[in-house]
């Protein structure tokens, strides 16, 4: 195959445009890319503080339930114990 000189500026050229094109296209498509992996990460963002204040109210709620039966178990022991020894707790 014979080099043609008058057709190198031609192709250089078509190179160049090339490669413009292909920039701008993967510039395109890091920006598509890009736009929703960032709006993914926000939203992770608010899950993940969602997840740990429905966690704390969770365990907050569970702490005081529990309190307020094991406080209402231990009265109501300690009135059958002074049912059970009315001599000892008189009124």
């Amino acid at each position: 195959m014979q080099k043609n000189d008058a057709l190198t500026p031609f192709f250089r050229e078509f190179q160049e445009t090339s490669y413009y094109f292909s920039n701008s296209f993967e510039g395109f498509m890091n920006y598509f890319i890009r736009t929703p992996r960032r709006g993914g990460g926000q939203v992770q963002d608010q899950d993940v503080s969602s997840f740990h204040g429905n966690r704390h109210r969770y365990n907050c709620g569970a702490t005081c339930f529990s309190a307020f039966f094991l406080a209402r178990d231990v009265n109501t022991k300690l009135l059958k114990v002074e049912q059970a020894f009315p001599r000892c707790y008189p009124r």
